[in-house]
């Protein structure tokens, strides 16, 4: 998986198989309040809020991707860490990168993302299949959540383990395994070989370009 294309595609499985989980049971009052959650609340909450609003909104957020991605901006965002996931999955090259390009990676990292989660997010806002969520390793300051998707309209059934770190009293999530498949590991490759070949400014400007195309 070396191209930036490869990788999106891959994300997009990622955020397919997240926003499939049908989450009950956490009110309303406790959206978009991440210091609150506890990891089990927090991976419910980021997937049921999502569905909801564009369910709920349909008509509104129909071919308005810019209106869809400021939905997940605003909802979604706050629980993913980013500037930490971005620094994984640069790993060695990351301590001799200046302030400057670190802020730019990041940028165009996260609008990769969040553009792919944002889309997904409509075009499965109404299939809620059975799932098992279960705390894996909950520790103080870092925890993994599995959960478990049945098999549904002929998907197979899928295992998401949801990495994530507590960074001032709140959780955020850090990495998405996929059956044992690390969105950071994936990209880790690519970004290594990309900065291999044309430097640290070459990945973000390849990155820029990915996003520049939507």
């Amino acid at each position: 998986m070396n191209s930036a294309s490869d990788l999106r595609n891959w994300w997009r499985l990622t955020a397919i198989s997240i926003l499939l989980l049908a989450v009950t049971g956490i009110p309303p009052s406790t959206y978009a309040q991440p210091a609150m959650l506890d990891p089990v609340q927090m991976v419910q909450v980021t997937v049921r809020d999502a569905l909801a609003e564009v369910l709920n909104n349909e008509e509104l957020y129909r071919n308005n991707g810019d209106r869809l991605q400021a939905m997940v901006e605003e909802r979604i965002a706050p629980y993913f860490n980013f500037e930490r996931m971005t620094q994984l999955a640069v790993a060695q090259p990351w301590r001799d990168a200046t302030p400057a390009q670190r802020e730019s990676l990041t940028r165009e990292f996260r609008s990769l993302l969040i553009r792919t989660y944002a889309n997904v997010s409509y075009d499965f806002r109404s299939d809620l299949p059975n799932i098992r969520i279960t705390p894996r390793d909950i520790r103080e300051q870092r925890a993994l959540v599995r959960v478990e998707v049945d098999a549904s309209r002929g998907r197979r059934g899928t295992v998401i383990d949801i990495r994530m770190e507590k960074r001032d009293q709140r959780w955020q999530v850090i990495d998405v395994m996929v059956d044992g498949v690390s969105l950071i590991v994936n990209y880790r490759a690519s970004f290594a070989s990309e900065i291999a070949r044309n430097g640290f400014d070459g990945l973000i400007e390849t990155l820029k370009a990915e996003n520049s195309r939507h």
